[in-house]
């Protein structure tokens, strides 16, 4: 691909700060090229593997996540470009630079958005971003694909909920996930508890089925991701009662149409609204046995509170055969006060997991007006966990933290 010039004021732009890049331009207006920049990223900020996308105003949903495809390609859907329609961003350089945005549905109004790629589910080789989302001015959720494999392709709408209307602003859920047989699962909460649901369709996607829904009280929250049971068919869920102030895992067996519970894995957790900061728990699937890890195996983290002192952000590990709960070292055993948010990756080719925060464990920041992003890595599957590591070096109003669920590559922020 030519190398593309961007100017210094895109290049403070994409770094997310007003600094001058030393050693790279020579004045206010100096052409750089995205080489200079990454370069400039890893050595002067001291970045590590990674890739994280904030943002203050943010659509409501817990599973909005970047998607890379390869090494250098990283795909973000997003609402509200200058409008209310559903959009993605695709960067070809590693998050250097970043194309136009390309609309997937004009003439809706997005209020939630969740995302899977094929290739988060073990064994899968394709190459589709799904996506689900809430159309508040409908107040239907709706499905398209993005095949990364052909050009981009953008499939038809399909509906996957009509409904009755919608709440747009906090505590609604959507999440979606690809089980290992190839079904696409989506469940949702988007008015407060009236209007819940959990569908179920073949890949290729053609029309979704209602099955037996997941949700229980008003505004709980969950994250859906396959299972590596016998029957390939099921899925998992994280199930964060916030009645109860509880984690669960709940497991859909696909055959009969049902869903187990497991005992409280994490008890003590206070709610918070997804208007204050989201989300407050991640979890991503080791695609590959490499290291500690083992393929199928679900690895989670959830904070015990934000912006608290004495708050926990714990781990958790998921086995993919059994669904069986572990309790992991914490990631952070003792906030200083100032923290939230949580996102999750996990790299297959090293077996390492990171997990990324924002504010410091010292309680230096404030939320939710000047906050860091931060991370620490376990290199043994959660057994311990390396020391902070800032990726940030100006604080913002950060309210929002995502990333994709594996990446393969070093990353500015």
């Amino acid at each position: 691909m030519a190398d593309k010039k961007i100017s210094a004021l895109s290049a403070a732009s994409a770094l997310g700060g007003t600094e001058q890049l030393a050693g790279v331009q020579s004045g206010a207006n100096v052409n750089i090229t995205p080489n200079q920049l990454k370069e400039f990223c890893r050595t002067r900020r001291n970045v590590a593997t990674g890739m994280i996308i904030l943002n203050v105003g943010r659509d409501c949903g817990q599973s909005n996540h970047l998607v890379q495809t390869d090494a250098n390609t990283i795909y973000w859907v997003f609402g509200g470009y200058n409008d209310n329609d559903l959009y993605y961003q695709k960067s070809t350089n590693g998050g250097v630079t970043w194309g136009d945005p390309v609309v997937i549905t004009a003439t809706i109004t997005v209020a939630g958005i969740a995302v899977w790629f094929d290739k988060w589910t073990p064994d899968d080789t394709g190459g589709k971003i799904h996506v689900a989302y809430l159309d508040s001015a409908s107040a239907d959720i709706l499905y398209k694909s993005i095949d990364t494999a052909s050009s981009d392709t953008i499939s038809s709408s399909i509906q996957v909920f009509n409904g009755a209307s919608s709440a747009t602003s906090t505590n609604t859920c959507l999440s979606i996930t690809k089980s290992k047989a190839g079904n696409i699962l989506i469940g949702f909460d988007i008015d407060a508890g009236t209007e819940t649901g959990f569908y179920k369709s073949d890949n290729p996607v053609t029309a979704f089925t209602s099955k037996t829904d997941l949700n229980e009280a008003t505004s709980d929250y969950y994250l859906l991701f396959p299972g590596s049971y016998t029957e390939t068919a099921d899925i998992n869920a994280v199930f964060w009662d916030r009645s109860a102030s509880q984690i669960t895992v709940k497991t859909f067996d696909d055959s009969a149409n049902t869903w187990s519970e497991s005992a409280a894995v994490s008890g003590s957790l206070t709610s918070v609204s997804s208007g204050t900061v989201a989300p407050q728990f991640a979890v991503a699937v080791a695609t590959a046995t490499i290291g500690s890890l083992t393929k199928g195996d679900a690895y989670f983290a959830v904070w015990s509170n934000a912006d608290t002192a004495t708050a926990k952000l714990r781990a958790f590990k998921c086995a993919g055969s059994t669904g069986t709960i572990t309790e992991l070292t914490n990631v952070i055993s003792s906030s200083g006060d100032d923290q939230a948010g949580a996102a999750l990756s996990i790299d297959p080719a090293t077996g390492d997991i990171y997990v990324f925060y924002l504010g410091l464990t010292s309680g230096a920041d404030t939320a939710y007006t000047s906050l860091s992003v931060n991370y620490k890595k376990s290199s043994d599957g959660g057994t311990t966990w390396g020391s902070e590591t800032g990726l940030t070096t100006t604080n913002r109003a950060l309210t929002y933290i995502t990333t994709s669920l594996t990446f393969t590559t070093n990353f500015c922020v």
